[in-house]
């Protein structure tokens, strides 16, 4: 199924204080290649801040990516601290909080599992599936398959490290 990503760029059509800002802040994952991830100096890069910083050029406004967890994302825009965020997956409970522009980015997600597993539905067997916390999959994978098993991990870093060390099944 293809998984819609979109950015905010609406919130600075609809919010002139932010068009007259001399520096719009931007939230960005902390680990998300690569869309957002962060370089060995600890600088954003990735595929959606190429593309904010083409803005950046084109529009003369300057940026300032905050890396932040999922899981602080909404909060730090509540509380004013962030202006923007730089991608997100679509989610209606979002859509009540956020402007959504159109799709930026389509994104198939797939599901890795186990080679010697015979699994014929995910929601009727033993198999645990990783996914990083307040990730739009966590809501998706429960309404779609009520029956699945997650575990839930703070990065894509520390789900990447638990499928090395064989902890999930998927």
């Amino acid at each position: 199924s293809k998984i819609m990503m979109a950015t905010l760029l609406a919130e600075l059509i609809l919010n002139t204080s932010i068009l007259h800002a001399e520096t719009i802040r931007i939230a960005i994952p902390k680990d998300y290649y690569p869309y957002y991830t962060l370089s060995k100096d600890g600088k954003a890069a990735g595929i959606i801040v190429d593309i904010w910083e083409l803005w950046s050029r084109k529009t003369g406004i300057s940026l300032e990516f905050v890396p932040l967890n999922h899981d602080t994302v909404m909060q730090e825009v509540a509380s004013g601290k962030i202006d923007v965020i730089a991608g997100l997956f679509y989610s209606e409970d979002k859509a009540r909080l956020l402007d959504f522009t159109d799709v930026l980015i389509r994104v198939e997600t797939v599901l890795f599992i186990k080679k010697h597993m015979n699994i014929t539905s995910i929601e009727k067997s033993d198999i645990v599936t990783g996914v990083v916390e307040a990730d739009y999959l966590i809501d998706f994978l429960r309404n779609r398959y009520p029956g699945i098993k997650l575990e839930i991990y703070n990065s894509y870093t520390d789900l990447r490290n638990a499928v090395d060390e064989k902890k999930i099944d998927a």
